[in-house]
């Protein structure tokens, strides 16, 4: 997992050293990606129950706007949420995971590797503390 820093409004900073120790998942999404949309819901189903609850869960929203808004809605119960400009360059989180593709979602082990890179319906949430 690369070195980044995300700031949350509800829950602050977030950094590298936050996600090591335990599972760990990170979603991307964007407000102008429809299917962004369409898979927040399967995301914030596959993540509800995450062992470490949403201490365990980043999300990464780019973009701005009245879909953002909604996005990050759905997203806080289940993940802390950081929001990015559309052109946030090379300081965003989505840039340090090489992010290219909107949705991503990253499957992270408790040493920091990026375990799987999945999509929403194919997240595997650890079973040892369910």
């Amino acid at each position: 997992m690369p070195e980044f820093r995300a700031v949350t409004e509800r829950d602050g900073e977030v950094t590298r050293a936050d996600l090591l120790g335990a599972p760990a998942v990170v979603g991307f999404f964007s407000g102008t990606c429809g299917p962004c949309l369409e898979q927040a819901p399967d995301f914030v189903k596959a993540v509800a129950d995450y062992p470490g609850g949403r201490e365990r869960v980043l999300a990464v929203v780019k973009g701005s706007g009245p879909v953002v808004a909604e996005l990050r809605t759905l997203l806080e119960p289940v993940a802390r949420v950081t929001m990015e400009g559309a052109g946030a360059g090379a300081d965003s989180t989505a840039e340090a995971f090489g992010i290219v593709v909107w949705p991503s979602f990253v499957d992270i082990g408790a040493d920091g590797r990026i375990a799987d890179r999945p999509s929403a319906g194919e997240l595997v949430i650890p079973t040892a503390a369910r």
